[in-house]
């Protein structure tokens, strides 16, 4: 009786974070990225003082992904991770005169809180809140500065789907505001929208 007790305690554990708690753990993955970057200049070395709007630039990227997910109630699951961009980002150009000014996002991060909620047992809706950063290369006039770091805030949401017991599938989009850093003669407060669409494991 004792062993049937135990065999069938040790089913249940099996069973359930397939059917109920599947968001749960750790989780890695791998995002394709398309960003929409712009950015707000302004400085006399473009000739004017006056805050410059920037028109967007699309960009395409890779990220990978690291997430761990807790169950916070019975259909509430909070995650917590990061992620890591591989490539660039163009941020935005513009032209005055015989001057320019255009920034390049490259080592894109973020740290991230994540409140979902689950639909079924394979649906995970979320909101999603990031701390995030990148190093800029600013260029005016010819001049470029490699050593230009922003860091801000982005807000967007989610949908995240169990394909099988272990391999999910994503797309989101955030919208990024980062704050105003200032070189050779401008200054620079760029943001930028990103939709995702990745892949990963759960394990």
């Amino acid at each position: 009786m004792k062993k049937r007790s135990i065999s069938i305690i040790a089913a249940a554990m099996l069973v359930a974070p397939t059917a109920g708690y599947c968001f749960e753990g750790f989780s890695a993955g791998v995002n394709a990225n398309f960003a929409n970057g712009s950015t707000e200049i302004s400085g006399t070395i473009l000739t004017t003082a006056t805050a410059l709007g920037v028109g967007g630039q699309n960009s395409q990227f890779a990220s990978l992904q690291g997430a761990y997910g807790f169950a916070v109630g019975k259909d509430l699951i909070l995650t917590i991770g990061g992620t890591y961009g591989l490539g660039d980002v163009k941020s935005g150009k513009l032209t005055v005169g015989t001057s320019s000014a255009s920034i390049k996002a490259e080592n894109i991060w973020n740290v991230y809180v994540e409140p979902g909620m689950k639909f079924g047992s394979s649906t995970l809706v979320y909101g999603k809140i990031a701390y995030t950063g990148f190093k800029g290369k600013a260029e005016v006039t010819g001049s470029t500065s490699s050593d230009v770091d922003f860091k801000g805030w982005g807000l967007g949401a989610g949908v995240r789907v169990m394909l099988n017991k272990s391999m999910y599938g994503q797309v989101e989009f955030v919208q990024n505001k980062y704050d105003s850093e200032t070189r050779s003669g401008a200054t620079y407060k760029p943001n930028t929208t990103v939709g995702t669409v990745g892949i990963g494991m759960h394990f």
